[in-house]
Parts: structure tokens; sequence; C-alpha cells
């Protein structure tokens, strides 16, 4: 197995947990889904103890740190929450989506800072990651248009816009790359702009706490700085990608920020 693709294929053939193609054959007919999971009041109540335990944390620099554009927890993993959400939403997105074993490769909690310049994330880009890598996230407190909210590409059609990844497979495999569509992931205002002309828009991702959005990170999008006098957004982003064998959806295995790692790849097990 030198590619991703490859290596999708394999964990999809030796699956043998539920699978429901009803909607989606597998996790490429995904662009963003906000209502693909079947919750419940467990799960509301999940996300209210989680929110108050990560809020606390990030209130009080209790094992985080800020980069200039967000306040970002590294030290979740005595929150159990964590595990009990997970535990929760990820057999649906196997049986539902990806048809295979899959694991989180990272878990991001952070809150938007009022004062963040405006570069990285918070300009247009894509991922540039695998196709076969998947986000998810939810929001641990109320997000509007104001505090914060994902901002997403649309275009005429409704459809969302999509970049191809130059990720085809771990450069280490020898797996060939493409050339990436644009310099640095970021999407130029000019393609922005030409796309709003054309009769898209910017569709604004808000909601109450446990509003969730699953999608790939290669469409373009971009976060927004929360305007002052708002508190602004927390959420928690779980990374997503299928794997061989069944695990535990948050072990040692699942990596927080630090120490550091290329959030655009992952390894193929």
């Amino acid at each position: 197995m030198q590619t991703y693709k490859g290596h999708y294929d394999v964990c999809r053939g030796l699956y043998t947990g539920k699978k429901d193609d009803s909607k989606y054959s597998s996790l490429y007919d995904l662009v963003i889904d906000e209502n693909i999971l079947e919750l419940n009041e467990i799960y509301y109540s999940t996300i209210e103890k989680l929110s108050k335990k990560i809020a606390n944390k990030l209130d009080h620099d209790q094992g985080c740190y800020s980069d200039g554009q967000a306040i970002r927890l590294n030290e979740w993993r005595d929150i159990e929450e964590v595990s009990e959400l997970a535990e929760i939403i990820m057999p649906q997105i196997e049986e539902k989506i990806f048809h295979s074993n899959l694991a989180v490769e990272f878990v991001h909690p952070y809150r938007n800072l009022h004062s963040a310049p405006v570069e990285s994330s918070w300009k247009w880009h894509y991922d540039d990651c695998p196709k076969e890598f998947l986000k998810l996230f939810v929001y641990l407190n109320e997000v509007t248009e104001e505090n914060g909210c994902l901002q997403v590409l649309q275009e005429p059609n409704k459809e969302f816009y999509v970049i191809e990844s130059s990720r085809i497979g771990p450069q280490h495999r020898g797996a060939p790359q493409r050339p990436q569509k644009y310099q640095a992931s970021r999407v130029p205002e000019e393609v922005i702009q030409e796309t709003v002309n054309r009769g898209g828009s910017i569709y604004n991702l808000t909601g109450a706490p446990g509003k969730y959005a699953l999608f790939t990170p290669n469409m373009a999008h971009r976060a927004t700085i929360p305007k002052q006098g708002t508190n602004p957004r927390d959420l928690i982003v779980f990374f997503l990608r299928p794997c061989i064998s069944e695990r535990k959806y948050i072990s040692e295995k699942t990596h927080s920020y630090i120490p550091e790692r290329n959030v655009k790849m992952y390894p193929l097990d």
C-alpha cells in the first residue's frame, strides 16, 4: 500500500461492522453534512459537561497555549467526556460514511481570540489533506456570525467549492504527489470574489452547543475573528481517517497539539 486510496480500499474490504450506504457509499461522497448523526439526551448532556470542563481549562490557562489566533487546549486527556462523545459519534460515522473502521488521529479543542491577526486559518484556504481525511467540528457554546463562526465558500449551484488534494500517499512510501492548485493551500481572494460575483455565497456555520459539521477539509473555508464584546467560539475538532483494525477511538494513538505533528497526513497502518 503506497497510497491513501489503496489503504482505504483495504480498510473497507476488511470491515465487518454494520453498514448503511443509503446516503454515502463511501467517504468520498461526503462534502459537508450537518444532519447525518442521530443524537439524543445523552449526547447533549455530554456536550454540556464537556463544554464546562473545556471552558474552565481555557478560562484558567490550564494545559493551554496561545498561538495568537486561538487559545488551544493541549491537555484534554483527563476529560472523560472527550472519550464519551467519541463513543456516541464515531460508530455512526463508521456505519453511515466510512464503511470501515476509523481512527481519531487528532483532537483539537480551542477558543477563537478577539485579537487574532488575519492569517493562517483566518484566511481562505483548504487544508490539502488526503481525500480520505475528514474533520468533525462540534461547537461547545452558542456560535453566531458575530463570535467566530466557520465560513465556507458555496458555489452558484449551492455545492461547496472543493479543491483536489496534492497528497496521494505518504511521501516516505514513495507515492507520487500532485502539485498544489493554490500555493500554500491559500485560496486567492479573487477566486472568492469571482465565485460570489457568479452567484455564489458565503455559508456561515452557526448553531447552539452540540451543533456539528462533518466535512472534507479540502473545501474552501476560513475561521472568523469574534467581534469585541462577544463570547468567542469554543469547539472541539476530531480528525478522522480510515484504519484497518478496530481500536479505541480515543487512545494513546490519538494526538493532541504538542508534541507537534503534521495534521495534513497520517500513517498507513
